[in-house]
């Protein structure tokens, strides 16, 4: 402990024979700078600042703990006060400003330091080549490296000749050697303007895709369904129902359409808009009325096409309207 508080006040003496002595920085003497304080002068400075904080409010503590006099410990806890202060001060300093800025600029410095650290090494193995050939007697080396090093610096600029091709290269022989290309095409390939290759035309449509869709029959999918013996995943009970049983069943389309929207809600985090108050009725009336002509006294009727149904007693029972001629249709009239 004893040790302790003798580095304490030590260290003590000497920061504020620094100060008196102006030796630190001020105010006036950061002025003075034209660039401003460095980065490392402010960690520096700001870590000497708050590790005397910190050494002030451990004294503080200690005279408060030796000390039985009111006004004294007054003094002290102001003491401590402000030191509190001002080292939360330069905590954030360090912490919020020194530590970012270092971090931005670390790749800055690592690179200016290994630039520097290859000039040396290139440096010291100039001069150690140097003193071999003094040794060995070749002093013409010294115009071979200043040769080899501007060979180096020219390696870096752009090489244009690597723009042309080899087809290029061994047509521009042949023409200096005088031999006409067999090929057409690269003979004529400085006169003629550029073709695009000619890729096989794909069409949207496959033709043996069907020109229309095949109408789905219930009756017979329903058939397949219970002649197979491959499992099938049906729905849980009770969730195909719809309003209440009077909607009927939630069919396989609209289970399908149902997962769909499903689906992109979930991809996309969003929530399509439904349907309003008064579309919902709309539509709840129709799935009644939907229900009520597909299943009749407990049996489907779906698979009864209205087309189907109508088009004989439409065809039997109307009569084929023939195309008549202008001076029919003023007979007519006139027998009327």
């Amino acid at each position: 402990m004893d040790a302790l508080l003798e580095t304490i006040n030590t260290s003590i003496t000497s920061l504020t024979q620094s100060i008196d002595d102006g030796t630190s920085f001020s105010d006036e003497s950061i002025a003075k700078i034209p660039e401003g304080i460095s980065l490392l002068a402010l960690k520096n400075d700001t870590m000497l600042s708050y590790l005397h904080n910190v050494i002030l409010i451990i004294a503080g503590k200690l005279s408060l703990a030796s000390t039985d006099d009111n006004e004294s410990e007054k003094d002290v806890a102001e003491i401590i006060r402000k030191a509190t202060e001002a080292s939360v001060t330069q905590r954030v300093v360090l912490e919020k400003g020194v530590k970012g800025l270092e971090t931005k600029i670390a790749y800055q410095i690592e690179k200016v330091l290994r630039a520097h650290s290859k000039l040396q090494q290139e440096a010291e193995q100039k001069q150690q080549q140097l003193a071999e050939d003094e040794v060995n007697g070749q002093a013409d080396k010294e115009e071979e490296v200043d040769s080899d090093s501007d060979d180096d610096a020219l390696n870096f600029k752009p090489n244009p000749m690597a723009l042309k091709g080899a087809n290029d290269d061994s047509a521009e022989g042949d023409r200096r050697n005088g031999i006409r290309s067999k090929d057409p095409a690269k003979s004529s390939s400085s006169t003629e303007k550029y073709k695009a290759p000619k890729i096989a035309a794909v069409t949207p449509f496959s033709k043996e895709q069907p020109k229309g869709r095949k109408q789905r029959n219930s009756t017979m999918e329903e058939y397949i369904r219970e002649m197979s013996t491959a499992p099938l995943a049906e729905p849980s009970v009770g969730s195909t129902i719809m309003d209440n049983g009077r909607g009927g069943e939630r069919t396989e389309r609209d289970r399908a359409k149902q997962k769909e929207v499903q689906n992109y809600e979930e991809e996309n985090y969003t929530r399509l808009q439904g349907l309003s108050q008064k579309q919902e009725k709309r539509a709840a009336r129709q799935r009644q009325r939907d229900a009520f002509g597909k299943s009749l006294f407990g049996e489907d009727w779906s698979f009864l096409d209205r087309k189907s149904t109508n088009s004989g007693v439409s065809s039997s029972s109307k009569r084929n309207k023939q195309s008549s001629s202008v001076w029919e249709r003023t007979k007519k009239r006139q027998r009327r």
